[in-house]
Formats: C-alpha cells, structure tokens, sequence
C-alpha cells in the first residue's frame, strides 16, 4: 500500500474466485464517507484514474 502516491496504491492477492492467488494492481481514494477503488485484471498495470475501461474494475462505497 502507498498512501503517499495521488492516487493512492494498494496491491492485493485475491482469495476467490478465477483470480485467486493473484496479484491485483489498484488504486483507491477514501474521503469523509466514501471510499472508491479502480483494480486492473491481474498482469495489468494499474490504474492511473478512476476512468475504467476494458481490464478495470470500479466500485464506490458510502457508509450511511
């Protein structure tokens, strides 16, 4: 995880599914009550913005 970099990077290694075991490049951005993420299929680069696009998966969260 690099919290310094804009955005933020966060790789993690899924635990389900087809892409298990595997390495995942994202970025994320956590502000107030929303947290957002962009996550390339593995053997992507990652992510630059929250744009999406063919390989890029987005969700957004807001805690209520």
């Amino acid at each position: 995880m690099d919290g310094s970099a804009s955005p933020k990077r966060i790789d993690w290694i899924d635990s389900t599914g087809d892409d298990a075991g595997k390495l995942i490049p994202a970025i994320y951005e956590l502000e107030g009550d929303s947290f957002r993420f962009a996550a390339a299929d593995p053997d992507m680069t990652r992510p630059e913005d929250f744009s999406g696009g063919q390989g890029i998966t987005i969700r957004a969260f807001v805690r209520v």
